[in-house]
């Protein structure tokens, strides 16, 4: 999403001014990885889609739309997916973005050691067509699965490989545990476990930016006495839960 899609959970609470310029938003559980293919929970993936980008995203009003596909159709009587990538879309360390990339990602999210190889269970064989198609075959007919994906999030393959990041270790972690490099609005320039974790724009995003965030901290608080009281006094901008 172009503005912060933790700001679209359910039950959020925002003190005013909602959107300042530094904003500081609470939580009660801090993401457990910033490796989008390690472990598939709420925390992780609703704070990496500000990081991280699929091939589709759901919009505001939860319908599937393009992110770094432009557009999609199936394939034949149902034996797959085509998917059309945007051009000209580069990671948050410059690198530009090509199919490569979507099947490296795949070949991780769908491996033993990812917590999201479920979602690839109806994929018999991913195509590379050429820098920016790639074709998604299935097992059989699966009219649902661009829809499927929208939580998946595509890594940049050089820097991955060049990290000793090319798996995700859920239990031991590695380089992508700690680091991120996305094609999303944000990019992570600090990350203290249980403490911190800090954003700032992406410059080269593709997309429009629709907020005047200049800076974005997340701090984990357990209690939430404790992060209301925080928002009622001004230290931080936005709880959730509730």
């Amino acid at each position: 999403m172009p503005r912060l899609s933790i700001a679209l959970a359910l039950g959020a609470t925002l003190a005013a001014p909602a959107f300042a310029e530094e904003f500081t938003w609470a939580v009660t559980t801090d993401p457990q990885t910033l490796d989008p293919h390690a472990v598939n929970s709420t925390p992780v993936l609703g704070f990496l889609n500000n990081v991280y980008e699929g091939l589709v995203r759901r919009g505001k009003d939860m319908t599937v739309e393009p992110a770094l596909a432009t557009s999609w159709e199936p394939i034949g009587a149902g034996e797959g997916w085509r998917f059309n990538l945007r051009q000209g879309v580069t990671f948050q360390d410059g690198a530009a973005f090509d199919a490569d990339d979507v099947i490296f990602s795949y070949q991780r999210a769908s491996d033993e050691a990812s917590d999201t190889r479920s979602w690839f269970a109806p994929i018999s064989e991913v195509v590379k067509v050429d820098d920016y198609t790639v074709d998604f075959m299935t097992s059989a007919p699966n009219p649902i699965f661009p829809g499927s994906i929208a939580n998946w999030m595509i890594v940049d393959s050089g820097w991955a490989e060049a990290n000793n990041a090319a798996l995700p270790d859920k239990e031991n972690g590695n380089f992508a545990t700690l680091n991120a490099n996305g094609t999303g609005a944000f990019k992570v320039t600090m990350r203290e476990p249980g403490l911190r974790t800090v954003l700032v724009p992406h410059d080269g995003w593709w997309g429009e930016a629709e907020h005047n965030i200049t800076q974005a901290t997340l701090q984990p608080i357990q209690n939430p006495a404790t992060a209301l009281a925080a928002l009622l006094s001004g230290d931080v901008d936005f709880i959730n839960p509730v």
